[in-house]
C-alpha cells in the first residue's frame, strides 16, 4: 500500500471519527431548532417528560436536561406509569428510576391493573392504559409539577412520538378510512384534558427511530427494548417493519417527511373545519343535559353532509369521557336515518345513541335503571340521569297560580304520606291527566310532549299503586287542588 493510500485511508476513517462525534451533537441542535420554529417550550415551563425506558423517551429526557443545562429555564421532571401488563414491568419500572437518576431529574411513578380494568369493563387493554397513563400523568403534571411562580402556565407533556410513529399512525389511520382529523395524525401540541390540564408536546415529531437508538449508544444512556414492538401479529408492526421499509427502498427517505407534511396539512384543514364545525353545533344547540343532547332537526338538515357528520361526532363525544373513536360507517348511517325520520334508535358506540323526535335530534347515553324510592316529605332526592326532587307540605293559600315551571301541586290529603313512591313507568301504565275524563297511556303523553323513545321509563310519582304525577309536566286528575284542601304536596323539579 503506497503511503498516499495510507493517508486517504486515514483520512476517511478520521472523518468518520468526526462524523460519530458530532452526530448527537447535530441531533441536539436539531432540536433546540424544532422546539424553537415551533414555539413548545419557553421560559418558566414545567415540562413532564413521559419516560416508558425506551430509546425515544430516554433520548428526549436527556435532550431536555441538556438544553436545561445550558441555560434553558424550564422546570424539568419524569414520570413512569407502570401498567403491569408484560412480565418486565417492575423490572422496567427500576431501569427508569436509574436513568432518571443518573441524569439527575426528578421521577413520579405510578401503576394500575390494568389488565382487571379492561376485563371488568370489556374493553381493549391498550384503551384502558392509554387512559389510566394519561390521567396519571396529567395528575403529576398539575399536583406535583406546578410551581408558584408559573402556576398560571398549562404544565407542558412530553412524549417521545417520533417521525416513525407520525408515519404508522397516518398510514393506520388512511387504511381504516379516518377523515382530516384522523390524517392529521399526532400532533405537535395539543391542549388536553376538559376542563383544560395541560398541554401534551412531542418534540421529536422530526427524528427518525433509528437517530434516537444512535443517539442513546453514542452517549452511552441506558435504555429498555419492550420485546413486543418486534410481533408482527400487531398491524402497528407489520407496517413499521415491512411497509415503511419498502416505502423508503422505494422512493427514499425524503417519503417519510413527505408523509409528515401531509399530517400537518390535514392539521390545518382540520382546524379550520372544527372552527366552522363550533358555530353550526352551537347554532343548532337546543339543550344540554348530563346524559343526552338535543339539537334542531331542521337547523341540522339545512348543513352540508360534512357539516352534519361533524355536528353528530362532536355531540357524541361530548358524552363520553372517554377516547372513544366513532366509526365513520356509523355516524354516515346515523345521519341519513336522522334525516329520513326514522323512528327507531341508532347506536354510535360506546354507549351513545342518537334518534330523531318532534323535529328534535336527540343523543344520548340510556338513563341509568331508577329503582323504586320511597318518598318522606318533606325531603329531597337526586335521580341519576333525570334529575331532582323536592317534596314539600304547604298551604292551599302558598300554592303558585299558574304553577311557575318544574313545579306541581297536588292534595296532599288525597294522595297521603305513607305510601308514595317514584319509580320508572312501565310500558303498560296509564292514568287521567288533569282535565280529562278518560285514562291516556304515559308513553302516549310522554311522545305527544315532545320526550323521545329513549327517555319512556320516565320517574313517574305514584301513591300506593295509582299514578298521581309525572313531574314536572302534569298530575293526575284525581289528586288537583279543591276547595276542600287543606293541605298541598309542592313538587319541585329540575332537570338533570
Amino acid at each position: 500500500m503506497s503511503d498516499v493510500q495510507f493517508l486517504l485511508i486515514q483520512r476517511n476513517v478520521n472523518k468518520k471519527k468526526k462524523s460519530v462525534n458530532n452526530f448527537s451533537d447535530d441531533i441536539y441542535i436539531r432540536f433546540v431548532n424544532f422546539c424553537r420554529e415551533h414555539d413548545l417550550i419557553s421560559k418558566g415551563d414545567s415540562v413532564l417528560v413521559a419516560i416508558s425506558g425506551g430509546a425515544d423517551s430516554v433520548a428526549l429526557l436527556d435532550l431536555l436536561r441538556r438544553w436545561k443545562d445550558e441555560g434553558t429555564e424550564f422546570w424539568l421532571s419524569a414520570a413512569h406509569f407502570n401498567h403491569k401488563i408484560r412480565n418486565e414491568s417492575d423490572s422496567d419500572l427500576k431501569d427508569v428510576q436509574r436513568i432518571c437518576r443518573a441524569l439527575n431529574v426528578e421521577c413520579f411513578t405510578g401503576e394500575g391493573q390494568v389488565e382487571t380494568a379492561g376485563i371488568h369493563q370489556k374493553r381493549a387493554v391498550h384503551d384502558i392504559a392509554r387512559e389510566m397513563r394519561y390521567d396519571f400523568l396529567m395528575d403529576v403534571a398539575n399536583q406535583k409539577c406546578c410551581r408558584d411562580d408559573h402556576h398560571e402556565k398549562l404544565p407542558l407533556i412530553a412524549t417521545g412520538h417520533h417521525l416513525d410513529d407520525q408515519v404508522e399512525t397516518l398510514l393506520m389511520r388512511l387504511f381504516s378510512g379516518g377523515g382530516i382529523e384522523g390524517l392529521a395524525g399526532i400532533r405537535r401540541s395539543l391542549d388536553f384534558g376538559e376542563p383544560l390540564h395541560a398541554r401534551l408536546i412531542r418534540p421529536l415529531l422530526g427524528f427518525r427511530h433509528e437517530e434516537l437508538i444512535s443517539y442513546c449508544q453514542e452517549k452511552s444512556l441506558r435504555y429498555v427494548e419492550d420485546m413486543s414492538n418486534y410481533d408482527n401479529t400487531y398491524p402497528r408492526n407489520r407496517i413499521r417493519h415491512k411497509l415503511v421499509p419498502s416505502i423508503v427502498d422505494l422512493f427514499g427517505e425524503s417519503a417519510l417527511q413527505g408523509i409528515s407534511r401531509s399530517a400537518d396539512h390535514a392539521g390545518h384543514a382540520s382546524v379550520i373545519i372544527n372552527h366552522f364545525t363550533e358555530k353550526a353545533y352551537k347554532d343548532a344547540l337546543l339543550e344540554r343535559r348530563e346524559c343526552d343532547i338535543v339539537l334542531d332537526y331542521h337547523i341540522i338538515s339545512s348543513y352540508l353532509i360534512g357539516l352534519r357528520y361533524n355536528c353528530l361526532l362532536k355531540a357524541a363525544r361530548e358524552l363520553t369521557t372517554r377516547q372513544t373513536r366513532f366509526t365513520y360507517e356509523r355516524i354516515k348511517t346515523a345521519e341519513k336515518r336522522l334525516i329520513n325520520r326514522y323512528k327507531g334508535i341508532t347506536e354510535l358506540g360506546d354507549g351513545v345513541s342518537t334518534c330523531v323526535h318532534h323535529d328534535r335530534i336527540w343523543i344520548f347515553r340510556q338513563p341509568r335503571n331508577l329503582l323504586p324510592i320511597q318518598l318522606i316529605c318533606p325531603g329531597s332526592y337526586d335521580i341519576p340521569d333525570w334529575g331532582r326532587l323536592e317534596l314539600k307540605a304547604i298551604s292551599p293559600d302558598q300554592k303558585e297560580f299558574p304553577p311557575p315551571e318544574g313545579r306541581l301541586f297536588l292534595d296532599l290529603d288525597v294522595i297521603g304520606t305513607n305510601e308514595i313512591s317514584i319509580e320508572p313507568a312501565g310500558s303498560g301504565d296509564r292514568f287521567q291527566p288533569l282535565g280529562m275524563t278518560g285514562h291516556r297511556k304515559v308513553s302516549d303523553f310522554l311522545s305527544e310532549i315532545g320526550v323521545p323513545i329513549h327517555r319512556r321509563r320516565y320517574p313517574v310519582i305514584r301513591a300506593k299503586s295509582q299514578i298521581a304525577a309525572i313531574p314536572p309536566f302534569q298530575i293526575a286528575e284525581r289528586y288537583k287542588i279543591s276547595p276542600r284542601t287543606k293541605r298541598v304536596l309542592k313538587i319541585q323539579w329540575t332537570d338533570c
